[in-house]
């Protein structure tokens, strides 16, 4: 018999019928709510416009995808061989192509640190993109790194952390990019 301002304890079978509600709505959402079997459906569930994945690596889960003019730089899961994504850390950009052959963007990712990424869009397939880190308070010291570039996208991630913001690399460093072809000879140079 209940006494008046005492509570129940809950039983172990309903203990176990809430565990067993829990996962069921738990995975059934993960399977079929915020996940999705392509990198590119699970980007469209959040931004719900048609979006192309430009290129994706799997280092540090990074993706390049485009809607319309803008690129947007971000990172990813992948769990059980479902994709999860979500909008916090994107960093997007509106890029003309007719106007621009090469974007370039060095952002400070929380948890990944210093991340180069951009978009070159040349006739002649290019092999990758060497990006020069030059000190602006001592030109000699230099810092280069060559990132390989597929479908026209390139993603690269510092060793070293040489910036914390993308304002702190604009004030530290001046970019310079090389593009190379295929065949090893340079399509481009440009400053950032």
């Amino acid at each position: 018999m209940e006494r008046l301002g005492q509570k129940k304890a809950t039983s172990p079978r309903s203990l176990l019928i809430m565990v067993v509600v829990f996962l069921v709505f738990g995975i059934g959402k993960m399977w079929y709510g915020d996940s999705s079997d392509t990198l590119e459906g699970a980007i469209r569930k959040l931004w719900k416009f048609p979006v192309t994945v430009v290129m994706s690596e799997d280092a540090h889960n990074g993706v390049i995808f485009k809607e319309k003019e803008m690129y947007v730089f971000n990172t990813y899961d992948k769990w059980l061989g479902r994709y999860f994504y979500s909008g916090s850390g994107e960093d997007g950009w509106r890029y003309d192509v007719g106007f621009d052959a090469m974007m370039l963007r060095t952002i400070y990712q929380e948890g990944i640190g210093d991340v180069v990424w951009g978009v070159v869009d040349t006739v002649k397939p290019v092999k990758e993109v060497e990006v020069l880190f030059i000190d602006r308070k001592d030109p000699t010291h230099t810092i280069s790194m060559k990132i390989p570039v597929t479908n026209k996208g390139f993603i690269g991630y510092q060793k070293n952390q040489l910036y914390v913001s993308e304002t702190d690399a604009a004030n530290k460093w001046q970019v310079h990019a090389v593009v190379y072809a295929s065949d090893g000879s340079v399509l481009m140079k440009k400053d950032f």
